[in-house]
C-alpha cells in the first residue's frame, strides 16, 4: 500500500534514482533501435551556475516534450551538458585563490592556473547538473558533455581551422567591448546598459583661420559630448548634410582644443540636427558609431586609452603625429591618469581657456560589464573575427523558406532584424580558461593556423625555408629537435568566445568530427527550446554553423518561451529581493508541483507570473492525484486482461471513456502545437 501522506521529497528522490539506475531515459535502448528518433539538446547552463526559474521553466518544457515522445514510442535523446563559461569560471577560481591567500593567476602561470580550474571543475562543476536532476529532467545523463571535453575541443579546433582556410575567420583591428577590470573583450550579451544621471558638455572647437574668441560665435563650432576624456582622440567634427546652419563649414577644418590637432568638418547623416548642438565630435577609436563614420570618411583612428582605462599619450605615435610644439607637455601631464579623473582635469582646462560653453544635466545609458560592474570602453584592438555576414545568408534563407520555424512566429522578425544587419563576430577573448586559438606566429609575425602544433611547425618551416629565412638544413634540424625550434613560432595566447563552442552544440555533442554514427541518427535535432534573450548569441550561430558544416538546419522548430516574473509581474532580480528560488520551492512543495505550475502558466507569448501560492495550489492538485491512486489501490482497482473501454455499457463508464479519449486528443494536439498551458489545463480539467 502506498503511503498515506503525499511526501514529494521522499517520493521524487526515490523515483529519480530508479529512473537513472534503470537507464529509463537512455537513447538507443534495444527495444527502440528501429523507432524514429526524437532529439533535443539542452541549452548548456554555465558550469558555474545554479538553478534559477528560467532553467526550471526551460527544462520543464523540454521534459514534457521528451516524455511525451517516449510515450509515443520514439527513441528520444535529450542531450545534456554544461558550458565552460570562460569569464565566469576564471573569475570564480581567481576569487577562490585570493580568499585562500594563495598565489594569483599571474604568479601561478598559465599551465598551473588551468590545473586549478580543472580541479575546481571536478570538485564543484556538477552542482547545476545535480539540481537539474532534482527538477526531474529526464535527460540521457550517460551522454553528458562539457564544452571543454576532449571531443568538443576537437570539434572547435577543426571548425576554426576550416573557417580560416575558407577566409571566414580572419584577424582585424576593430572596436570591441573592452572590460578594463577583466582586461578582455566581451560580447554584447555580457554588457549591461545602465541609465545614469550624467551631463552633456558643450565644447567650442575653434575654426581654422579664425582667431578664437569665446564671445564670437563665428570663430568656433560647438559640439556636445558625454565623454570629454575621449576628445583627445578626435579626428573630425561631423554635421548633418541637410543642416543649413553648418553647410558653409563642411570641407573646412577645426582646431582640437587643448591638443591643437587640425581636424576636418565632414557631412554625415549620423549627426542628428535635433540633438545637442547638431554637431558631434568624431572619435573613431572610442565609439562604435564614430568608428563607422571614420571608415566612411577615411579618418585616422587615434586611441588615447590603454587596456586599464588610463590615458596613454606619451609615445603614442597616432596621438602625437602632426601636433604643434608644446603639445607634448599636456601628454606628459595626463599620461597614465584614470579616464574619469582625466575627464575632470580636461573639463577644468577647457573651462580655463574658454572652450567649455555650457553643461546640461543628461540622463543616458552607459554600458557596464555584467560581471565586473565597471564601465565598458569601446577599444580599438586586434582580434579574431568570423565573417558572420556570409555565414548568415543561408541561415536567413532557411527561416524564410520555412526549413526552420519560430514558435511564436513573431520572433522571426527579431531574428531577421539582427541577421540582416549582422556585424563581424569577435571570437577572441584575453583569458586563459577556454579553447586556446589554434594560431601560431612566426618571427616576422606571419600567422600559421593548424589543428596541431606539429602541423603549424611543419607549415612554418616550409614557408621560411622557401623564403630563405632558414636553410634547408636548419629546417630539418628543427623538425627533428623540439629544443632547436623552441621559440621559433609562438602560439596565440587568446582563447575563443564561449559562444563559439556552444554554436556547434547540436552536432559536436554527437561525436562530430570523430564517430558520426550518432550524428547520422540524431542530427538534425527536432526542436530547440530556449529564451528570447539568446536568439542572437546562440540560436542564430547554431543555425550558421549547422548549415555550413552539416549542410542541414540544426532544428526545424525553435520554441521561444518568455520570462518567469514575480507574482506582481516584475522581473526577478536580487536587488529587488523578489527572486523566487526554485530549489526552495522544490523543498517546500516538490518538483512536480513547481513543474505543473510552470506548465499551466506557459502560454505562448506571455510572461509567467509565479508565486509560492500558485505552486502550493498545484501541490494540492498532486495530493488529490495521490489520494485518488491510494483510493484505487485500497479498492483493488486493477486493469483486467483484455479490457476494452469501447464495450462499456453503463452511462457513467461510457462518459468517462469519452472524456479520456477527448483529453488524450486535447493534450496531444496542444503539445504538438507547443501550447503547454492548454495541455496542462486539459489534464487538470479531466482529473477534476
Amino acid at each position: 500500500m502506498i503511503e498515506k501522506n503525499y511526501q514529494p521529497a521522499d517520493i521524487e528522490g526515490r523515483m529519480s534514482r530508479i529512473w537513472e539506475e534503470s537507464g529509463a531515459f537512455r537513447a538507443g535502448r534495444p527495444e527502440r533501435r528501429d523507432a524514429k528518433p526524437f532529439t533535443i539538446v539542452i541549452p548548456p547552463p554555465n558550469v558555474t551556475g545554479s538553478l534559477h526559474m528560467g532553467h526550471a521553466l526551460n527544462n520543464t518544457l523540454q521534459d514534457i516534450l521528451c516524455r511525451f515522445e517516449r510515450m509515443r514510442g520514439r527513441d528520444v535523446l535529450w542531450q545534456p551538458g554544461t558550458d565552460h563559461a570562460g569569464i565566469a569560471t576564471q573569475m570564480v577560481v581567481e576569487r577562490q585563490l585570493m580568499e585562500r591567500q594563495q598565489p594569483g593567476r599571474r604568479d601561478l602561470g598559465r599551465a598551473k592556473f588551468l590545473e586549478r580550474v580543472w580541479q575546481w571543475k571536478a570538485e564543484s562543476g556538477g552542482v547545476i547538473v545535480n539540481q537539474l536532476k532534482r527538477l526531474g529532467a529526464s535527460c540521457d545523463w550517460s551522454r553528458e558533455r562539457f564544452t571543454m571535453d576532449e571531443g568538443l575541443s576537437r570539434a572547435v579546433i577543426k571548425v576554426f581551422v576550416e573557417l580560416h582556410r575558407d577566409g571566414l575567420i580572419y584577424k582585424d583591428k576593430r572596436l570591441v567591448n573592452w572590460d578594463p577590470a577583466l582586461l578582455t573583450a566581451i560580447s554584447d550579451l555580457e554588457v549591461q546598459q545602465i541609465e545614469i544621471k550624467g551631463s552633456l558638455w558643450y565644447l567650442r572647437y575653434p575654426l581654422e583661420g579664425k582667431t578664437f574668441d569665446p564671445g564670437d560665435a563665428e570663430s568656433f563650432i560647438v559640439v556636445a559630448t558625454t565623454r570629454p576624456e575621449t576628445m583627445l582622440g578626435d579626428s573630425a567634427v561631423a554635421v548633418h548634410p541637410g543642416d543649413e546652419r553648418y553647410s558653409h563649414l563642411v570641407g573646412r577644418h577645426a582646431i582640437l582644443p587643448l591638443v591643437g590637432r587640425k581636424i576636418p568638418i565632414v557631412a554625415d547623416e549620423y549627426s542628428d540636427p535635433e540633438k545637442g548642438s547638431g554637431a558631434v565630435k568624431v572619435t573613431p577609436a572610442h565609439d562604435f558609431n564614430d568608428f563607422e563614420v571614420g571608415r566612411r570618411h577615411n579618418l585616422p583612428q587615434i586611441s588615447v586609452l590603454d587596456q586599464e582605462g588610463h590615458l596613454a599619450l606619451v609615445g603614442n605615435e597616432d596621438y602625437l603625429r602632426g601636433l604643434p610644439e608644446g603639445a607634448l607637455q599636456l601628454a606628459e601631464e595626463l599620461h597614465g591618469v584614470d579616464r574619469f579623473a582625466a575627464r575632470k582635469l580636461i573639463l577644468q582646462r577647457l573651462e580655463d581657456f574658454g572652450f567649455l560653453e555650457k553643461t546640461e544635466p543628461n540622463s543616458h545609458t552607459v554600458p557596464h560589464g555584467d560581471r565586473s560592474g565597471v564601465v565598458i570602453e569601446p577599444y580599438l584592438t586586434d582580434q579574431w573575427y568570423v565573417d558572420a555576414k556570409t555565414l548568415a545568408q543561408p541561415a536567413i534563407a532557411a527561416v524564410r523558406s520555412g526549413a526552420t520555424a519560430f514558435v511564436p512566429k513573431n520572433w522571426e522578425k527579431t531574428y531577421f532584424e539582427w541577421m540582416e544587419n549582422i556585424q563581424p563576430w569577435c571570437i577572441s577573448r584575453q583569458l586563459w580558461w577556454g579553447h586556446q586559438i589554434p594560431a601560431w606566429y612566426g618571427p616576422d609575425g606571419k600567422v600559421f593556423v593548424a589543428e596541431t602544433e606539429e602541423e603549424a611547425i611543419g607549415n612554418a618551416l616550409g614557408y621560411y625555408a622557401e623564403q630563405e629565412v632558414i636553410t634547408p638544413e636548419q629546417g630539418r634540424e628543427m623538425a627533428l629537435d623540439r629544443n632547436k625550434r623552441a621559440g621559433f613560432i609562438t602560439r596565440d595566447e587568446d582563447v575563443l568566445d564561449t559562444w563559439f563552442s556552444s554554436a556547434l552544440w547540436p552536432f559536436s555533442t554527437l561525436g562530430w568530427p570523430g564517430d558520426d554514427t550518432d550524428v547520422r541518427r540524431y542530427y538534425p535535432t527536432d526542436v530547440l527550446v530556449t529564451g528570447f534573450d539568446i536568439i542572437f548569441f546562440w540560436v542564430a550561430r547554431m543555425m550558421m554553423m549547422g548549415l555550413h558544416f552539416m549542410k542541414q538546419v540544426p532544428f526545424p522548430t525553435v520554441y521561444i518561451h518568455r520570462l518567469v516574473r514575480d507574482e506582481k509581474g516584475a522581473k526577478m532580480s536580487k536587488s529587488k529581493g523578489n527572486v523566487v528560488d526554485p530549489l526552495g520551492i522544490i523543498d517546500d512543495y516538490g518538483a512536480d508541483a513547481l513543474r505543473f505550475a510552470l506548465a499551466r502558466a506557459a502560454a505562448q507569448g506571455h510572461d509567467i507570473k509565479l508565486s509560492p501560492q500558485l505552486v502550493e495550489t498545484n501541490r494540492n492538485f498532486a495530493t488529490k492525484l495521490w489520494n485518488a491512486c491510494r483510493f484505487a489501490e485500497m479498492n483493488d482497482c486493477v486493469l483486467p486482461t483484455g479490457f476494452d473501454a469501447t464495450q462499456a455499457k453503463e452511462t457513467l463508464n461510457r462518459w468517462i471513456a469519452h472524456e479520456t479519449v477527448r483529453t488524450t486528443r486535447e493534450v496531444t494536439e496542444a503539445i504538438e502545437a507547443y501550447r503547454f498551458n492548454d495541455a496542462a489545463g486539459a489534464a487538470y480539467r479531466f482529473v477534476w
